[in-house]
């Protein structure tokens, strides 16, 4: 019936977190399913036996755990470095020095002017490419602090790694990023009504980060998916406030960028009422995604198998930035046969609010925010989300931001430990002269 049909409509309903899918992707991966191992142990004594000593081989000697589950192993520490590694790389507080490194001047930087056309380009598509954006030498000196602070692991080190990187933390507050954010925000087409600065520029903060050092071959990091810590819903880019803006950064050349369906491909299978509620912002609290697979049951959109849905971006080189609305359906690209790493930077203007508990992160990566639930972010002073455009007088060279992890927990903590000494064993094993000696502290 009609009322059944407007009940299963992805408008009408509300969906589990994409962030959760993921994580759960993720531990379903691994050996020993929690499923799986609770049946186990009704069954028999036996796989409990089995199941202790796999724990032991665990602590003691992850790399042979890491052979039997993944495939692979990672250079590892001793099992005696663990309080130490919890204390520097996954405990509640951290604390970091600004302007420091070579990221974190604001000189070396050049000055990007969007044009109208780029702009309304972004508006339009959800997304923007901008070629040589920034100098390369800085983006490797950035990699080589990353890699040898935090190393090649993937979850759940890699959200929010400003909190342990300086010179990932001073790329994201002092470069041209915070600039060219300011200008979108500031575009007549932004839903953003506070005051302007100079070049039609809005106030620009912070949001949240997330980086991967990507193994050369594998499955996908992520199928398709909207960036719902990031995103509120299904929401056209214009609305900056709720949509944010993401920078998707590559840390090496020739890559491919993650594969989108732009903007105007997903509006086109649309019909007019829909459209209407779309581009008023209607969407909130609800998922692209979800819209998306409604449409293909009804035959009006392609199967996400055809290539043909999909904005491919090839080519692009260390320098080159593209930007994209959080709210687009992406897709991480197939592995390259190759190593590779890349930031996700995204960017709020003042009048965003927070709109849930935590940030984009894993459990125990979250940075804990001052500012309440449902408020704005501008004038908050939160280190968490900092104004980075007019960049905060208290944001200098020498100052020292102090956050706190939210969730924090010492058994979450212990399962990062245990992937970052998983990852580490692999550029023992399997060397890649791309990265830099990961024993050697970072000198940024």
């Amino acid at each position: 019936s009609a009322q059944d049909q407007s009940s299963r409509h992805p408008l009408g309903r509300l969906h589990r977190d994409s962030s959760s899918e993921l994580f759960e992707a993720m531990v379903d991966e691994g050996c020993c399913r929690r499923r799986s191992v609770h049946r186990c142990i009704r069954r028999s004594g036996w796989c409990a036996v089995g199941c202790s000593s796999l724990l032991v081989l665990l602590l003691l000697q992850p790399a042979a755990v890491s052979l039997l589950c993944f495939g692979f192993a990672d250079r590892t520490m001793m099992p005696w470095d663990l309080p130490g590694l919890l204390l520097a790389k996954s405990g509640r507080v951290h604390y970091r020095t600004l302007g420091e490194t070579l990221a974190g001047d604001p000189s070396a930087y050049d000055d990007v002017v969007l044009s109208d056309e780029q702009k309304a380009h972004y508006f339009r598509e959800g997304y923007l490419v901008l070629r040589g954006a920034v100098p390369p030498a800085l983006l490797d000196a950035v990699r080589a602090a990353l890699w040898a602070e935090v190393g090649p692991a993937s979850w759940p080190w890699a959200h929010n790694s400003f909190m342990n990187v300086d010179a990932v933390l001073d790329f994201y507050l002092f470069s041209n990023l915070p600039a060219i954010a300011a200008q979108l925000f500031g575009s007549s087409e932004s839903d953003v009504t506070g005051p302007r600065f100079e070049g039609g520029k809005s106030a620009a903060h912070f949001w949240s980060d997330f980086h991967y050092f990507r193994p050369a071959k594998g499955a996908k990091i992520i199928n398709y998916h909207t960036d719902s810590a990031e995103c509120e819903g299904i929401l056209p880019a214009n609305h900056t406030r709720t949509s944010r803006l993401r920078f998707w950064i590559t840390l090496d050349d020739d890559v491919t960028a993650p594969l989108m369906i732009n903007q105007s491909f997903f509006t086109s299978r649309l019909n007019s009422t829909e459209a209407k509620h779309f581009w008023k912002g209607d969407g909130t609290g609800h998922k692209a995604v979800d819209m998306m697979e409604w449409l293909q049951s009804e035959g009006r959109f392609p199967n996400v198998s055809h290539p043909g849905i999909w904005t491919t971006l090839s080519g692009v080189k260390r320098g080159d930035l593209v930007l994209h609305s959080p709210c687009l359906i992406h897709s991480s690209p197939p592995p390259l046969g190759r190593s590779v790493a890349f930031l996700c930077a995204t960017y709020a203007p003042g009048e965003s609010r927070v709109f849930r508990q935590g940030n984009a992160g894993a459990p125990g990566r979250s940075c804990a925010r001052s500012v309440p639930l449902h408020s704005e972010i501008g004038g908050s002073q939160d280190p968490c989300v900092p104004q980075v455009y007019p960049r905060d007088a208290s944001l200098h060279k020498g100052a020292q931001l102090r956050f706190e992890v939210e969730d924090y927990a010492p058994l979450q903590s212990i399962f990062m430990w245990w992937g970052w000494r998983n990852h580490r064993l692999h550029s023992l094993l399997f060397p890649d002269a791309r990265q830099p000696n990961h024993t050697a502290r970072s000198e940024l």
